[in-house]
């Protein structure tokens, strides 16, 4: 329960540039520190990945100018590696004004590190599918 309610204020603190939430849910104080990563969806963008609050903050004002909404479809817990709750696939969907104006799929993995928070988080474009249907080997990745 800690990892979802962690995994929907980090969503809830990136969609509104909210440093205090991302502080509180993330695994600042973690030996190995946290990472927050995003493929490219469209081909305008870059590859983003964020290891510090002042990166991830920049990062969702940039994408707060562009209106992007990020929401969680769905997500699979796999269990415990050492002291974190791994999990994937996450199942998320973006919009905003900048990615071909259209709803973007995604899916990701991560992990959950128990009293400390949100360890890692990497997300990239995937085929639009139903929550828990898998990928047919021959759908590709969109590029």
């Amino acid at each position: 329960m800690e990892a979802i309610l962690a995994l929907d204020r980090f969503v809830g603190a990136m969609n509104a540039a909210d440093s205090v939430t991302l502080v509180s849910v993330l695994a600042v104080r973690r030996p190995r520190g946290y990472v927050y990563s995003v493929m490219r969806f469209v081909p305008s963008h870059e590859f983003f990945r964020g290891t510090s609050v002042p990166t991830l903050l920049r990062y969702a004002r940039a994408r707060a100018r562009h209106h992007e909404r990020v929401t969680i479809q769905a997500v699979t817990f796999n269990g415990w590696r050492a002291a974190v709750l791994q999990f994937g696939p996450i199942y998320i969907l973006r919009t905003a004004d900048d990615l071909s104006g259209s709803l973007q799929h995604g899916i990701g993995k991560g992990g959950y590190a128990c009293k400390q928070g949100l360890a890692v988080l990497n997300v990239a474009p995937r085929p639009k599918l139903l929550p828990g249907q898998r990928m047919r080997a021959d759908q590709a990745y969109p590029r």
